[in-house]
């Protein structure tokens, strides 16, 4: 079973932004770095979460104006996260239940990633290929097909 610590991905860089950052800033980041979340970071802490979902059913069906509205007033506070040791799976259903797309990965309450449902099913997929090659060495030898 694939962890979470297992997942590359294409991420180099972990994008966040401080609470008092404005909405239209996080979001030029998010479109910027074509992610759909940014951790919320205060004094070294993880406070919060900011998605496009966020943005949309906070911000912008309330006509509120992303200029002067902050990350802080509109954030997810209560957080779902993940651990690098957990398996893939389980972030899956912590997704389900809280029914969001992306979780903050913390090691020792320290910020190390965050993971995408897109992740996951990246993850999923890898495991799917490497069965398959197993199967295939096991019944056919080690040539690769």
């Amino acid at each position: 079973m694939k962890l979470i610590k297992d997942y590359r991905g294409e991420r180099s860089t972990l994008h966040v932004v401080q609470p008092h950052t404005t909405i239209r800033e996080a979001a030029s980041l998010m479109a910027d770095k074509n992610i759909g979340a940014l951790p919320v970071m205060a004094e070294g802490h993880l406070v919060g979460i900011i998605s496009e979902r966020d943005i949309i059913s906070r911000v912008i069906a309330k006509s509120k104006d992303p200029g002067t509205t902050l990350v802080a007033d509109v954030m997810t506070r209560d957080l779902f996260v993940a651990s690098p040791d957990e398996p893939w799976t389980s972030c899956l259903v912590k997704m389900k239940r809280a029914k969001v797309r992306h979780l903050p990965v913390l090691q020792n309450d320290r910020l190390v990633n965050i993971i995408s449902l897109r992740d996951l099913l990246q993850l999923s997929i890898d495991e799917k290929e490497e069965n398959i090659e197993s199967i295939h060495r096991s019944l056919f030898g080690s040539a690769q097909f």
